[in-house]
């Protein structure tokens, strides 16, 4: 105790402890210097690299983080000797954890577009599960040594100063001076703190990616940080042109042809590693094949290089929420004008099948989308078919039962959907598939391009099935990327962040030989808005009421139309095109790039600030960018306030049949209805359902409908689309589940049963209720009422 009062007694300097100083001060500087080594690979990378005065101004956050690092721990330590121990292995965990969130932002920087942001955490947080795999198939063992040795690289670090052969040195030092050691050590510490202090006032370096600038441990605790909420309606008038919920009404011309609608979208396919634009790649035979009788869009455009976003334009026709969140799967939120919305209005059955998971709550989207059917990774027997990265397995898995799903009604015309994975980042294919060398200096690269050689060969593959069943020529064929994937053409990998042309130019092939007898290039510069009114072009629907954003591709260009681009960030980096020049807007730049896409095909040779007109040309359209951004942002918002009634509630609903199926113990069916319960082969039944939480839902379980023949024993099977995913209620809470099921137009007329029940994806089997008084089948289905089919000539009364 009296040791203790004399420390604190003695003057200021005097009781600055040297060696744990010391031991503060060389964290701070390996810290320092690995900050100066990250920031310059980051800004290399970038393009952004002039000199190394760049780096130490991009650093200056993280200099003034070290600096009150060092200084806090020194001013904590005067407060008593006892602390020094527990100070230093704290500042060793911080250091670490500081030095692990620096390696984190470098790799998401170059692999991803973005760093240690909170849209990425956000992400992280909403799907754990597959972004820990990205993360893990991103790090191999030298990563996991690399940090093993900083960890024990620090700790040497901080015990350095209690070595023998350091008082040793510092000793001599003292002898040879003639100054007390202590003092020395002082001074160098002093001018280590007046240097960071020095860097810290240097100015900021502008016109760089954020993330670059960013103190990255900071970021991490932000991620975290309640984030203020953003969702009140922007102040904006709105014109009518640029209004994306204005109904469409449609009419069957005179040439209306009711074939089948094929849309492959490609994953992560860019145009540049397609044989049909890149002859003799080798990367997509079939798709060359298919490119020399079909139709060819010379240059095709997506929206947001990122697959949830890229959807929206593709199938819906109308621009994305501009942010990461993916607001588009908000329950009811889309207006009802994609695709799938205006094809069933004409007879058509919809269906959208993938490999992977329900990542982003894609089941949702494909259900705002008007899908009648979606199946995923869960919905699909698995044995047999490999994983082929983080998100799900391979594309054959799709093959037969989307070809049993045809098979169910024929003659019905349907419009099919496929989206592609085996291209995605970590880009994968059956350890069978025969793979080939691309001489790629990239070794992702050449595992991209062997993974797109797979899905070529499963395009091939569903083909011959089509020949097989003689739908060839009764069908249209889409094929297209969703976005395109990027190698370091401009420094980063991926596609979330990058609108050059590796990351927004996508392949577009249309195949539709029953239509069309010759092949063809449909020039111009076009977008995957025009799927839309393609297709309705292409069967002959006439539009009477309403307007599309695009233009049907067999239109001629139209040079002068505005084109919007967004990356996947808060940041902002927007983009737009005019003709053939693109222009690239990064919210942390007063400038932009410019490119001449006509004739600079890779976005090398950026025009901003080759004269004045071009300059104020590119100012005009920046602004005229942000004003979309804010169009099209306030009707999302506005959507969501609409469509936003409670999907949850602590009381049940009102259903007109009340029972008791509890379900494996974590959700009780408590009542169902269902109307009309007398219709026609050909028309939609609604079923609703209610449904209480009783224990927390950790696995995929769905609810399902199905319709069975009393006569034939024939079966339907429907997807119930829970307001809420179960996975997010709580004990006690309640939700319902609805779908608008459609009689198959040849089902046996007379008296069929519905049937509702939940499924378990995973084991993909139906869970049987416990529960008294249920009727149900052997395999758990719940029995929920008759349903009379009478034909289509006869009076229902």
């Amino acid at each position: 105790m009296m040791r203790e009062k004399d420390f604190l007694k003695r003057e200021l300097w005097e009781r600055i402890p040297v060696k744990y100083t010391s031991a503060i001060v060389l964290l701070s500087a390996f810290l320092f210097l690995e900050v100066l080594v990250i920031k310059t690979f980051m800004l290399k990378d970038s393009g952004s690299y002039g000199h190394f005065i760049d780096v130490l101004r991009a650093a200056r956050g993280d200099t003034v983080f070290l600096l009150l690092f060092s200084v806090g721990f020194i001013i904590f330590a005067l407060l008593s000797k006892a602390l020094y121990p527990g100070l230093k292995i704290v500042s060793v965990v911080l250091a670490f954890i500081y030095s692990l969130c620096m390696i984190a932002q470098a790799i998401l920087f170059k692999t991803t577009g973005f760093g240690l942001t909170r849209e990425y955490l956000r992400n992280f947080l909403h799907n754990p599960g597959e972004d820990l795999k990205m993360v893990f198939s991103s790090v191999d063992w030298l990563y996991w040594l690399g940090m093993i040795s900083v960890l024990f690289f620090l700790i040497f670090l901080s015990r350095l100063p209690d070595s023998i052969w350091f008082s040793r040195l510092a000793q001599v030092i003292s002898k040879k001076s003639g100054r007390s050691i202590k003092k020395i050590a002082l001074v160098i510490i002093l001018m280590f703190f007046l240097f960071l202090e020095s860097l810290a006032l240097l100015p900021r370096l502008e016109s760089v990616h954020p993330a670059i600038k960013q103190v990255s441990v900071l970021e991490l605790v932000n991620g975290f940080w309640p984030e203020k909420d953003d969702k009140a309606p922007i102040a904006v008038e709105l014109l009518s042109e640029e209004r994306l919920d204005e109904p469409i009404r449609l009419e069957a011309g005179k040439e209306f042809k009711p074939v089948n609608i094929v849309l492959i979208i490609f994953e992560s396919l860019s145009w540049k590693y397609c044989d049909v634009y890149n002859p003799g790649l080798g990367a997509t035979p079939f798709l060359a094949e298919l490119g020399q009788k079909g139709k060819v869009v010379e240059r095709l455009y997506t929206i947001d290089p990122h697959t949830s976003k890229a959807l929206v334009p593709i199938i819906a026709g109308i621009y994305p929420f501009p942010d990461p969140a993916v607001v588009e799967a908000k329950p009811g939120i889309l207006p009802e004008k994609a695709l799938p919305h205006l094809l069933k209005r004409f007879g058509y059955r919809t269906a959208f099948f993938q490999t992977a998971n329900n990542y982003e709550d894609r089941p949702r989207l494909v259900a705002n989308l008007g899908y009648d059917l979606f199946r995923g990774l869960y919905h699909m027997p698995q044995e047999g078919f490999a994983y082929v990265n983080y998100f799900g397995r391979e594309e054959m898995m799709m093959l037969g039962p989307s070809l049993e799903w045809i098979d169910q009604t024929p003659g019905q015309p349907f419009f099919l959907t496929y989206l592609t994975l085996s291209t995605h980042h970590e880009y994968g294919y059956p350890p069978h598939f025969p793979t080939r060398d691309f001489l790629v200096d990239n070794k992702s690269q050449n595992r991209y391009l062997n993974a797109v050689r797979y899905t070529d060969s499963f395009i091939k593959r569903l083909f011959d099935e089509f020949k097989k069943r003689g739908l060839e020529n009764k069908t249209v064929f889409i094929i297209l990327g969703d976005h395109g994937e990027a190698f370091g053409e401009h420094g980063l990998s991926g596609h979330n962040y990058t609108l050059w042309e590796e990351g927004l130019r996508v392949p577009g092939i249309i195949y539709a030989p029953g239509i069309f007898k010759e092949p063809g290039k449909i020039e111009g510069f076009r977008s995957v808005l025009d799927i839309v009114p393609t297709v309705c072009d292409l069967i002959g629907l006439d539009l009477k009421e309403g307007h599309f954003i695009g233009i049907s591709l067999f239109d001629p260009p139209d040079e002068n139309r505005d084109l919007f681009f967004t990356g996947w960030s808060k940041s902002r980096v927007m983009g737009y095109r005019k003709g053939r020049k693109k222009f690239i807007f990064p919210a942390w730049s007063p400038g932009a790039e410019v490119y001449d896409n006509l004739v600079d095909a890779d976005d090398k040779d950026n025009l901003f600030g080759s004269d004045n007109e071009q300059n104020n040309e590119a100012a005009r359209y920046k602004e005229k960018t942000r004003k979309w951004w804010e169009a099209v942002s306030v009707q999302y918002r506005q959507w969501e306030q609409e469509s936003r009634p409670e999907f949850k509630s602590s009381q049940p609903e009102e259903f007109a049949n009340k029972i008791e199926a509890v379900i494996d113990n974590l959700i009780t069916i408590y009542g169902h209805g269902y109307f009309p319960d007398k219709t026609e082969p050909g028309r939609t039944v609604y079923v609703n359902v209610g449904l209480k939480c009783v224990n927390k839902v950790k696995r995929p379980l769905r609810p399902r409908v199905i319709l069975s023949s009393d006569e034939s024993g024939l079966c339907a099977s429907f997807v119930l689309t829970p307001r809420l995913p179960l996975e997010n209620l709580q004990p006690g809470e309640y939700t319902s589940a609805d779908a608008i099921i459609s009689v198959p137009p040849d089902w046996p007329l007379g008296i069929s049963s519905l049937y509702i029940g939940i499924l378990d994806e995973k084991i993909n089997h139906f869970i049987k209720p416990a529960g008294t008084g249920l009727n149900t089948r052997e395999d758990g289905m719940v029995f929920a009422g008759k349903l009379s089919i009478f034909p289509a000539d006869d009076e229902i009364e």
